[in-house]
C-alpha cells in the first residue's frame, strides 16, 4: 500500500465481508455439499471407486470454498 486512503479501502472491504456476512454464506454452502456428499455415499457408497470420486471432489469443493469468497461475494464487498 502506498498511502492511508488504500489501507482504508482495504479495511472497508473486509468489513463488508463482515457486515454482509460472507463467511456464515460459505459455512452454510460447505455443510450443504457435505450432506450432498453423504447422501451419494450412503446410495452409491458400495461401489468403492464412486464412493472414492465423491470424497474426493467433496473435498475438493470444501477446500475451494475455504481458500476464498466467490466473485459474487466479492463484489458485493467492493
Amino acid at each position: 500500500m502506498d498511502n492511508e486512503a488504500q489501507l482504508a479501502a482495504l479495511l472497508a472491504h473486509e468489513m463488508a465481508h463482515c457486515t454482509h456476512r460472507h463467511a456464515l454464506k460459505v459455512m452454510r454452502r460447505i455443510n450443504n455439499r457435505s450432506m450432498y456428499m453423504a447422501a451419494i455415499d450412503q446410495t452409491l457408497g458400495k461401489i468403492p471407486v464412486v464412493r472414492e470420486l465423491a470424497r474426493f471432489l467433496g473435498h475438493t469443493a470444501a477446500m475451494a470454498a475455504v481458500n476464498g469468497y466467490t466473485r459474487e461475494l466479492e463484489t458485493e464487498a467492493d
